[in-house]
């Protein structure tokens, strides 16, 4: 029921604004041939603010779907299905190695949840690899989830651009839940994450 009302969310709200804002360009290249560049800019405007619309709602049902998803089969079962996705998606192997004594609280699910997907989806991108590990352990009352690939590397005292910003929120959802987050990676030599989140968060 969850998830119909999520894709009723998007067919609804989402695709309504981008399917108005694909209207609205194409009538500002009419505008344009005939010489009124004020109602072009006008209804470019206008696209621009239905595009920033769709993508906020997109974002808002994107996190419906981790909890949806977390919520229905656990952190554990969620992370195996995602990985075998992957794996199909890409043509690769995202393997999983380990396991969790208990459920996590939601909170804690959700964070290593997102965490998994952006570090996994970066390592398939830009890696230059098409195997992936993912490790999952518990000890001393926190959850370990580590992301490591053998791939071409990077230097971290260089990164930047949009992955810079992803590592920023990751860190600022675990240090939110009392964690912290270490990404390790040497050029030619791969690149490991590993995020440490308390097993025990207050929900």
């Amino acid at each position: 029921m969850e998830r119909k009302r999520i894709a009723a969310t998007i067919h609804d709200s989402s695709l309504q604004f981008l399917a108005g804002a694909s209207y609205a360009c194409g009538n500002a290249g009419d505008a344009l041939k005939r010489g009124d560049a004020e109602s072009a800019t006008r209804l470019l405007e206008t696209a621009r603010g239905a595009v920033d619309t769709a993508t906020a709602s997109i974002r808002s049902s994107v996190v419906d779907l981790r909890r949806s998803s977390v919520e229905e089969g656990g952190l554990r079962d969620t992370i195996r299905k995602f990985s075998e996705e992957m794996s199909v998606l890409w043509g690769s192997e995202v393997r999983i190695e380990g396991d969790l004594e208990h459920e996590p609280p939601l909170p804690v699910s959700l964070a290593a949840f997102q965490i998994l997907q952006e570090s996994v989806i970066n390592s398939l991108k830009h890696s230059g690899t098409r195997s992936v590990l993912v490790r999952l352990s518990e000890s001393d009352g926190m959850v370990h989830l580590v992301v490591q690939d053998e791939g071409k590397g990077f230097d971290t005292a260089n990164f930047g651009g949009d992955e810079h910003m992803g590592l920023e929120l990751m860190k600022e959802r675990v240090h939110t839940l009392g964690g912290r987050l270490e990404l390790d990676s040497v050029p030619g030599e791969g690149t490991r994450l590993e995020a440490v989140l308390p097993a025990a968060a207050e929900a």
